[in-house]
């Protein structure tokens, strides 16, 4: 016999997501490391945003040769990005419902090292995660996630769901955004879907 509901009805709120991915963690800041680039050269800075990383790289499969080669404890030290912790407590704060939602590479210790870096930052018993490629499987009028990538973002609203596209964070560090600006937007953007659940 299938069951088709359970007797708990508490399950209508807001649920938000949130990328990890140059959205909490500094992702383009240590690819331009690891390969052996100067960070501080603006002109290297501008190139690797947006998917950029890849040319300076000399193709995709080079870039994640290079990250792979490095394992679990690639992804375990990124770096936290300054706004993250507040970040995640106003959207904590804002949803009924919050988790983490970030893709992992090809290699599995990507998962892994994801794993850690979130216990690391949030607590050995942090579980509010998802680890997957389809995030627009989630998507519902009642979901909002917050991404940096475009495509992410368009395929969440494609299924049916509701999609904050962050800004890249090396334009927020060089002052071409104001995280604070930023952070005004998401949370009135937040609201406006609210009000309409």
């Amino acid at each position: 016999q299938i069951k088709m509901s359970s007797k708990n009805k508490n399950t209508k709120g807001l649920i938000i997501f949130c990328d990890l991915d140059d959205v909490i963690c500094f992702w383009t800041k240590a690819a331009v490391k690891t390969l052996g680039l100067d960070f501080n050269d603006k002109e290297i800075r501008t190139k690797a945003q947006r998917g950029g990383i890849k040319d300076l790289a000399g193709g995709k499969d080079a870039l994640w040769e290079k990250i792979d080669s490095e394992g679990s404890k690639w992804w375990e030290n990124l770096e936290l990005l300054p706004w993250a912790k507040e970040l995640k407590e106003m959207l904590e704060k804002e949803a009924d419902y919050f988790a983490f939602f970030t893709s992992p590479s090809d290699d599995p210790a990507c998962a892994t090292g994801k794993i850690e870096f979130l216990k690391k930052h949030f607590g050995k018993d942090f579980k509010n995660f998802f680890i997957g490629s389809k995030k627009e499987f989630c998507a519902s009028p009642r979901t909002i996630l917050v991404d940096d990538r475009e495509s992410n973002v368009n395929k969440f609203i494609d299924f049916g769901g509701k999609a904050f596209l962050w800004p890249s964070p090396i334009d927020i560090i060089d002052e071409k955004k104001n995280i604070e600006k930023v952070k005004q937007d998401l949370v009135s953007f937040i609201k406006d879907v609210k009000s309409k659940l």
